[in-house]
């Protein structure tokens, strides 16, 4: 089982359980109920589970990329106009342009 989105949508006890149980053969996360991850948590007693703090995007390049986009949507929105060449209606523009959604 994988989960890298958030927290609260898997049942952290359930997880635990059918992990030392081995009713699945492991886990892997990066986000949790409690961040950070209290230093008494179960998780943290299981050979079954890779657990990583939620830092995928603390990069150089992707808080570059990050900016650049936003920059290149804030730019199409205030120029009123998006990749598709289409007008974009300022009061709802991602209706109008995909690129914006």
């Amino acid at each position: 089982m994988v989960n890298l989105a958030r927290g609260s949508i898997v049942d952290e006890a359930a997880l635990i359980s059918a992990l030392k149980n081995h009713e699945i053969a492991g886990a892997a996360l990066d986000v949790f109920d409690v961040e950070p991850l209290p230093r008494d948590s179960e998780f943290f007693q299981l050979d079954n589970v890779f657990l990583t703090p939620h830092t995928g995007a603390n990069t150089v390049e992707a808080g570059r990329n990050m900016a650049m986009g936003a920059a290149r949507m804030i730019d199409e929105v205030s120029q009123a106009k998006c990749q598709s060449g289409r007008s974009i209606h300022l009061s709802c523009p991602s209706s109008y342009c995909p690129s914006l959604r």
